[in-house]
């Protein structure tokens, strides 16, 4: 999929990534009177966005795991963040960014963790590419978040 360049405030609080990421966000305002609320914000990762798909429903089980993919450009204030100290990590206010997501049963989200984990490697070897999977920082995930890997 290709998500929307804009997402509303409260998508961002229903994400997670509010109101810890809020300083990282690039802000715009729906109204002259820019009230609270009214706010849109930049789309910082497509999880922000995929997270929201199905916000406000109940999902039925039997259709579980849904599975997303997602490429859109990513737009943050910090180029640092993640490997910003490392040497050689270079990230700008806009890059492009895959997303993989998975809306499952909490008793099966471990393992379709691993296998977004394992669907990605198994695309990178394919291509030849060496890589490195890294567990992100606390600091680095949203409160959505109970473990990422880049």
């Amino acid at each position: 999929m290709a998500p929307p360049f804009l997402l509303n405030e409260d998508s961002a609080y229903a994400s997670g990534h509010l109101p810890k990421f809020r300083d990282d966000l690039f802000w715009t305002s729906r109204s002259s009177e820019n009230k609270q609320g009214d706010s849109l914000c930049l789309n910082a990762t497509s999880e922000m966005m995929i997270n929201n798909l199905h916000r406000g429903e109940v999902l039925d089980e039997s259709k579980l795991p849904l599975k997303y993919f997602a490429y859109s450009p990513c737009f943050r204030k910090e180029p640092g963040g993640y490997g910003a100290g490392e040497k050689g990590t270079t990230r700008g206010h806009q890059f492009n960014k895959i997303e993989m997501f998975q809306f499952t049963r909490p008793e099966d989200s471990w393992n379709g963790f691993e296998e977004l984990v394992r669907n990605a490697e198994k695309l990178v070897e394919g291509l030849g590419l060496h890589y490195q999977t890294v567990q992100l920082a606390a600091q680095d995930a949203s409160a959505s978040m109970s473990k990422t890997c880049d």
